[in-house]
């Protein structure tokens, strides 16, 4: 009954596997994506950092520059109005001078300092327009480069929120799938409770078969000792029966044994390489009564040295007592009632090859079974 329930059971955690196996695949990728979202906001967020950065760094530059030659232009008109103003000094020196005297050559001197005097005016009124111009340029470029900066503020502000939105949403994927395994890894472990509390059950199950059979074997004590007191004739009738009740008695010795053997702690907790032999042996004695009960003839071709690559002996038990019961039911309604295992090395390899008599599987089910 464990057996038919656990496999039921198994189809259906293979059912619910399927199912969270595409859930977790569907996880998987809305993680992914998340992180490359995320990757790809921080990436994106860097970009236009760096962008904004140098665009503000140019607009910065460029205002510098700006100033840079505000301040030419502002030394080229100081010393254009410093100019003018010593021609109009020039001037003013020569006119007097010209009051004076009373040669005609004077007025030609003054004149030239006119001239000169008009000459550096101009300079300054272009010097004075030219530094105008490049105030107005400065300011220009000044508030240029605060949009700029304004600009890179914003974009970095906006790719920051772009940035946590695609962390929070990676994170929030990571934290389902945290959920998601610490739900499976507690289903496997109610799993592994079960299994520990049916361990338990066949060790209890075993205690009793001991207790069960040494009942058996006082009762085969006290049947001898009744059975003598019978007449000759009545005694043949009962030792058959004795002899069948014996038989039945060393059937579950070696069920209890066979039990033993397959949940032992070195069965399940030690690897070793395992000779062959004795652990083939130990599956079909269970069966041997059952076997000379049907006719089934069985052959052991195990050689006495094969052993086993490391493994846990209880496995390989589990395997072989699976296919002797299944080699029982395949042979019993048949003539020809033959089971064999064979067992041999090939190219490091060891090879087990469990026969038998049956009608065997349909080709097109083999792949399903």
């Amino acid at each position: 009954s464990t057996v038919l329930y656990a496999n039921e059971i198994y189809k259906e955690l293979e059912e619910k596997r399927k199912i969270e196996e595409a859930e977790d695949e569907e996880i998987r990728k809305a993680d992914e994506e998340a992180r490359i979202i995320a990757e790809e906001a921080q990436r994106r967020a860097e970009e236009l950092a760096s962008k904004a950065e140098e665009e503000r760094k140019i607009a910065e530059e460029r205002a510098r520059k700006a100033e840079d030659e505000l301040r030419k232009a502002e030394e080229e008109r100081k010393i254009a109005e410093e100019e003018r103003r010593k021609a109009e000094a020039e001037r003013r020196r020569v006119e007097q001078k010209a009051k004076r005297s009373r040669k005609g050559t004077e007025g030609v001197w003054v004149e030239k300092a006119h001239r000169k005097e008009k000459e550096h005016l101009r300079a300054e009124d272009e010097a004075i327009r030219k530094e105008d111009e490049i105030r107005r340029q400065a300011e220009e470029e000044r508030k240029i480069a605060e949009e700029e900066r304004k600009i890179a503020e914003d974009e970095l502000r906006r790719a920051e929120e772009e940035r946590k939105i695609a962390e929070d949403e990676r994170r929030k994927a990571e934290e389902e799938e945290l959920r998601r395994k610490g739900e499976k890894y507690e289903r496997e472990l109610s799993q592994l409770r079960v299994l520990a509390s049916t361990g338990t059950l066949i060790l209890i199950f075993t205690h009793e078969l001991q207790a069960l059979i040494e009942s058996m074997e006082e009762l085969s004590v006290n049947f001898v000792s009744i059975i003598k007191k019978m007449l000759e004739t009545e005694q043949e009738v009962y030792k058959d029966n004795l002899a069948s009740f014996n038989n039945r008695t060393e059937m579950i010795k070696e069920l209890a044994e066979f039990l033993g053997f397959t949940i032992g702690s070195e069965s399940r907790l030690e690897k070793k390489e395992w000779v062959l032999l004795p652990i083939v042996k130990s599956v079909f004695n269970p069966f041997r009564w059952y076997l000379k009960e049907f006719g089934v003839d069985y052959f052991n071709d195990i050689p006495d040295n094969l052993r086993t690559p490391k493994m846990y002996r209880s496995e390989l038990v589990s395997v072989l007592h699976n296919l002797m019961s299944n080699a029982v039911k395949a042979v019993k309604g048949e003539l020809d009632r033959r089971i064999e295992v064979k067992g041999f090395e090939e190219d490091d390899v060891i090879h087990i090859r469990f026969l038998d008599s049956g009608k065997g599987l349909d080709m097109s089910l083999r792949e399903e079974v």
